[in-house]
Formats: C-alpha cells, sequence, structure tokens
C-alpha cells in the first residue's frame, strides 16, 4: 500500500491540524484571538488577503494532485481516503483563513475610519464643523506658495462676531451656540467652493479667497457679507439679533499667513472704529 512520505511535510500539516484544533477550541467570537493566530495578515492588505486564500487552496490542490500521480507512476494504490481527508483539512483551512481576513479587514475599516476622524476633528472646528484656524493657516502658506510661483492674488476676510457675549448673558450659551452655527453656515453659503471659510476664534471667522478678482469685487463681496450675515437668528424659542464687522486684506507684499490674518484684523478694527461694520 501508499505511504504519505514522512519528513517536512508530514510536519506541516500537523502544524496545521493544530493550529485547526486550537482555533476550534477558542472563542469563536474572539477577534483579537483570531488576529494573533495569524500575525503576518496585518501586514497583508485586504486586497491581497483573497489572493492569498487562493493561492494556498491552489498550492494544495496541486500538493494532492501530485501525489496521486506520482502514486500511479510508481504503481502503488492511491489513499483516496487520506487524500479526502486533507482536501477536506484543506478547504476547512482556508475558510478559518477567510474568517480571519474579514475580522482584519473589519478591524482596518474601524481603524481607518478613526483615524479619518481624528484627523477631520484636529482641523476643525467642532461647534460649526469650519475649518479651524491651524488648516486655514496651512491653506494660507499654500496660496502664499502659489503666488510666489505664479503671482496669483489672492485675501482673506476678518469676520467679527459682535456682542456674542452679550448674547450669551442674556439669552444662554445654547442661543450663542444658534447663532455660531447660522453665522458659519451662512459664511459657508456666501463663498465658493474654491474659498476656504473657518472660525478662527470665540466670535471670530475668516475667509481664503482664492482669485478675489478686483478692489471693487471684494467691496461688493463685503457689501454681501455684511447684509446676509446681519440678519436675526431665529431659534426654537428666541431670535437672536445678528452684527458683524468684516475686515479684507489682499496678499501684496506679504509673506506669511500671520501677517495677513492681522492685517485683515486690523483693517476689521478700523471698519469698526468708523462705524461702517
Amino acid at each position: 500500500p501508499y505511504i504519505w512520505p514522512k519528513g517536512r511535510w508530514d510536519l506541516h500539516w500537523r502544524v496545521i491540524l493544530a493550529f485547526v484544533a486550537v482555533f476550534c477550541l477558542a472563542d469563536p467570537h474572539s477577534d483579537a484571538f483570531a488576529l494573533l493566530l495569524l500575525p503576518q495578515l496585518q501586514m497583508a492588505t485586504t486586497r491581497r488577503v483573497p489572493l492569498m486564500i487562493a493561492t494556498a487552496a491552489v498550492s494544495g490542490a496541486g500538493f494532492v494532485c501530485v501525489e496521486v500521480v506520482a502514486a500511479r507512476l510508481h504503481g502503488l494504490s492511491v489513499p483516496w481516503p487520506a487524500i479526502a481527508w486533507r482536501m477536506g483539512l484543506l478547504l476547512f483551512g482556508a475558510a478559518i483563513l477567510g474568517r480571519v481576513a474579514l475580522l482584519l479587514a473589519r478591524h482596518l475599516r474601524a481603524l481607518r475610519d478613526v483615524h479619518r476622524d481624528v484627523a477631520h476633528r484636529a482641523l476643525h472646528d467642532p461647534l460649526t464643523g469650519l475649518p479651524n484656524r491651524s488648516l486655514l493657516f496651512e491653506r494660507i502658506e499654500v496660496a502664499l506658495a502659489r503666488q510666489e510661483r505664479s503671482g496669483a492674488r489672492f485675501a482673506v476676510v476678518f469676520v467679527d462676531l459682535d456682542d456674542l457675549k452679550a448674547v450669551n448673558d442674556t439669552l444662554g450659551h445654547a442661543a450663542g451656540d444658534e447663532l455660531l452655527r447660522a453665522i458659519a453656515g451662512r459664511l459657508r453659503d456666501e463663498l465658493r467652493t474654491t474659498d476656504t471659510p473657518a472660525r478662527v476664534g470665540g466670535d471670530e471667522f475668516a475667509a481664503l479667497l482664492d482669485d478675489p478678482g478686483g478692489d471693487d469685487d471684494l467691496e461688493r463681496l463685503a457689501r454681501r457679507l455684511l447684509d446676509r450675515l446681519g440678519q436675526p437668528v431665529s431659534g426654537h424659542s428666541f431670535a437672536v439679533p445678528a452684527s458683524v464687522s468684516i475686515g479684507v486684506a489682499t496678499s501684496e507684499r506679504l509673506s506669511t499667513a500671520d501677517e495677513l490674518l492681522r492685517r485683515a484684523d486690523a483693517a476689521m478694527y478700523r471698519a469698526k472704529a468708523e462705524g461702517k461694520g
């Protein structure tokens, strides 16, 4: 009768059998245990895992076929029960590998979602959802570099929300938050998709204007923002008066984002002192 060769292949199948036994005895819902059994899968992407499973299945089936052909060539009887057992073990191992691959894909997807959420929170204001000061500075630096290369002009609009403290003191912080969200939404709606509105302080907003046009265009935009942002905000049980002051600074002869924001802030305070909004 045909006898299966001893040596490294015998050890190989013993290891697989031990792996299957340990996995079956483990908690089938233990994701951490499944990942511990195959740590090398952590280095594989979800696209490569199905290829690994298919390669293992084809390789195992090919090995069995070689054993059958070798037995026929040497005139030995083929142990079909043993071959069936090996094929079953191979399929069972492939199924386990598939389960581990699914668990790994789920963990990787969760990690990507967490990373994306953390990155978004680090660069956006949690109350209004607008970019925060850090993200605005990054985009201004990019615009400055582009201006240095191609001379593309841009501008920054600085918006100060008047009397927010009075709203918080008289109507409560919920009304103040509602006012901030409304101003943020209106600012976003009035700007183009290529512009970057941001909340840069408690009651301060700013916007990076890409290719703003001439000074007349900037003046028309500032007047439109004054009219739109200055409209009252109605809540569930209150109506909040809104008043803003706006300053505009262009990027000529400026080299840093901080300098540009300071100039826009100074223009806003000059407009407020003159009573022009």
